[in-house]
């Protein structure tokens, strides 16, 4: 993979749960969203057998596209830049 790789493209939020998503710690996660994460963004989430949600401790956080963007239907221009980092 290419060190930097930068991408501009429009499209419409649509919220429909099939979108990419990134695991970051809490900070990145807040500085994305502006918002703290929720028991259902912690990314090692697990179900019981009764369906019960379980949270262990821990600072890996799911963040999809709609976190940032919302799914209002909205059309959006969006610029990302990816640095490999390691």
């Amino acid at each position: 993979m290419v060190n930097l790789k930068e991408i501009e493209f429009v499209g419409v939020t649509s919220g429909d749960g099939e979108c990419f998503m990134f695991k970051v710690d809490e900070d990145n996660f807040k500085k994305a969203t502006g918002n703290n994460p929720a028991d259902w963004d912690n990314a090692n989430q697990e179900w019981d057998r009764e369906l019960k949600l379980y949270v262990p401790k821990g600072d890996v956080f799911k963040l999809y596209p709609n976190d940032i963007f919302g799914d209002s239907g909205e059309k959006l221009k969006v610029k990302v830049i990816v640095e490999k980092l390691t």
